[in-house]
This record gives C-alpha cells, sequence and structure tokens, in this order.
C-alpha cells in the first residue's frame, strides 16, 4: 500500500537551515524532505520545532528556496544506492551520479540504519 504524499510549505530559510510547515503529520527526524517548486532542494529533519514545524538541514544548494514554496516527505530517511555496479564511480551526497554518467539501474537503495547491519 502506497504512503499518501505528506505535504508542507517552507517557513523559513536561513543559509542552509530550513523549517517547515506540515498541516497534517510532522515527519519523523532524519526524515529525507524534498522542497522546492520542482523538488530540487534535498532536506534532511534534524528536530521538530512544534507540532506541526520541523527544522532540517538542505543538503543541496538552497539558493532560491523562499518562504511558501512547497515541501514533501519522502517518508523515510536519506538513502543511497548500493551494489556491484557502483565500484569505481563517484556519488554526490544524496545519491546522485558524478561525471555525467547515468544513474544506477539495478543498484539497491538503502538506509544508513539499514547499511550498517
Amino acid at each position: 500500500m502506497e504512503q499518501e504524499n505528506n505535504q508542507g510549505m517552507v517557513v523559513s530559510v536561513r543559509g542552509s537551515v530550513v523549517d517547515a510547515y506540515f498541516p497534517k503529520r510532522l515527519p519523523d527526524i532524519d526524515n529525507e524532505l524534498h522542497a522546492g517548486v520542482q523538488g530540487e532542494v534535498v532536506v534532511e529533519i534534524t528536530m521538530q520545532q512544534s507540532s506541526r514545524v520541523v527544522r532540517g538541514i538542505a543538503l543541496t544548494a538552497a539558493s532560491g528556496l523562499a518562504r511558501g514554496d512547497p515541501v514533501t516527505d519522502t517518508g523515510h530517511p536519506l538513502r543511497v544506492p548500493v551494489g556491484p555496479e557502483l565500484r569505481g564511480r563517484s556519488f554526490a551526497l544524496v545519491g546522485d551520479p558524478a561525471a555525467n554518467l547515468p544513474g544506477p539501474h539495478t543498484a539497491q537503495w538503502r538506509t544508513s540504519q539499514s547499511a550498517s547491519g
């Protein structure tokens, strides 16, 4: 069963610190958020400010992100690709391939919690 998208909006941006308001339900700490009109800014939640506001750190460039921009909770922590096809490859912090190479097609995506076990 697919989880309903948890939508919110940016209420504050100070450098790479982003506060977001969620009217339905508060995302968990460490969850990955996608913010901005195209969801181009990846944010990791670091704390819950109140019953409706979370604070996170932008892991990609937050320039252009503004108050009122949409935010989507992915429902999971940050994930990275793992698997044999990734040997010798470089990836950005959020799993995007470097060197203009195609992304991994058969790799598994794991969180830091699942990769440590």
